[in-house]
């Protein structure tokens, strides 16, 4: 990083690391997990979703399946509001559609979720967007530990 004076090199310095702070919160935030409605055609089912802790995988529980995930590598984008087919079916959902998002994945699957709170629905909508976006950088920066060394600018 080279900045014309020590106060921008500080500003950009401590924008980084808001930035990192607040990506291991939402992180964190979604490995200890929230209560969600996953919404499937025309019924709805009430699962504890996680982060798994290597960042690969969203899993739920309970389930049928003891395995049950998604990997985020499969994931192509998150949606906001009540856009797929799955939440038109739905019944008795329209007014959480401040709350609900999906997540479309392989040949454009989805897993529609609508969160039981605002803060859970702000925090996994930021982490997975993170993830999906392309963070690989991102999580093995975190994976690892992040160092942000100073660097001042010659004159």
């Amino acid at each position: 990083v080279v900045a014309e004076n020590d106060t921008d090199l500080e500003l950009f310095v401590g924008s980084i690391e808001a930035m990192i702070t607040r990506t291991h919160e939402v992180l964190s935030h979604m490995k200890r997990g929230a209560t969600m409605t996953k919404c499937r055609s025309k019924d709805q089912y009430q699962r504890r979703f996680f982060l798994t802790d290597d960042h690969q995988y969203i899993r739920w529980e309970p389930s049928k399946d003891a395995t049950s995930r998604l990997a985020l590598a499969s994931v192509k984008f998150v949606r906001l509001g009540q856009c797929t087919s799955a939440f038109r079916k739905s019944r008795n959902i329209a007014q959480f559609a401040h709350l609900s998002f999906s997540l479309v994945y392989g040949d454009f699957e989805t897993l529609d979720l609508i969160a039981h709170r605002q803060e859970d629905y702000d925090r996994w909508i930021a982490g997975l967007h993170s993830l999906v976006a392309g963070a690989a950088d991102s999580q093995a920066m975190m994976q690892r530990g992040t160092k942000i060394v100073k660097v001042r600018a010659n004159n």
